[in-house]
This record gives structure tokens, sequence and C-alpha cells, in this order.
């Protein structure tokens, strides 16, 4: 739901700040499947609430519309966030389990690849 996304995007920060991390916040976003006729204003809604709060934002799936670092298929999107990551970074990774964007985590290993 659109405000389980809001609370993960603040909770990201907050622990941020607990750890006294410094490095950027960035979050890989895929769809939510289950907002029916508000599914257009609902995407707009967190991309706008996450760019007010994130350093950097990958969106997965059609539905977010035309952002920057929008893709279609995870391969491409894997192959641009690893590329983009470096240690400190804190991720955020949420979506609809049909966009199974925990083998984006599981195939992450550390070294941009």
């Amino acid at each position: 739901s659109a405000q389980a996304v809001k609370g993960a995007i603040l909770a990201l920060k907050e622990e941020r700040v607990k750890q006294r991390g410094r490095g950027r916040l960035v979050a890989v976003l895929g769809s939510m499947k289950e907002l029916g006729t508000f599914s257009y204003t609902v995407h707009r809604e967190i991309a706008y609430f996450a760019k007010e709060h994130l350093d950097k934002i990958f969106w997965m799936g059609k539905d977010w519309g035309l952002q920057d670092c929008l893709f279609l298929d995870k391969s491409s999107l894997q192959e641009a966030l690893f590329s983009y990551l470096r240690p400190g970074d804190w991720v955020l990774v949420k979506g609809a389990h049909s966009d199974a964007l925990w083998e984006v985590v599981e195939s992450y290993n550390g070294d941009g690849s």
C-alpha cells in the first residue's frame, strides 16, 4: 500500500540517523499491483514523496509513468543499480510480490556486479 511505502522510506531515513550513517538513501520501488482504478494517482503520490526524501530512486514497472531510472526488466535495473551503489549507501527495496525484487537483493555481491 502507499502508506507502507511511505513508512518504509521514513524508517530508512530514521535508521540511518540512529546508526549515524552518512551514505546516500537509495530505493528500488516496484509497482503496487493492488490499487485498481487508483493506480495512476497513488503511484504519482508515492513518486513525489520518494523524490522529496531519497537521494536516488530506481523505478521498476510501467505504473510509475515517465521517471528517471525507469526499468521494465530486472536485469537492466540490476546493472544500473549495482554500478551506482557504493559502500555506505542505505537501500530500500519494495514492490509487489509479483515483481520478485528480492532476486535483485540476492544477486548483489557488493562489487558493482
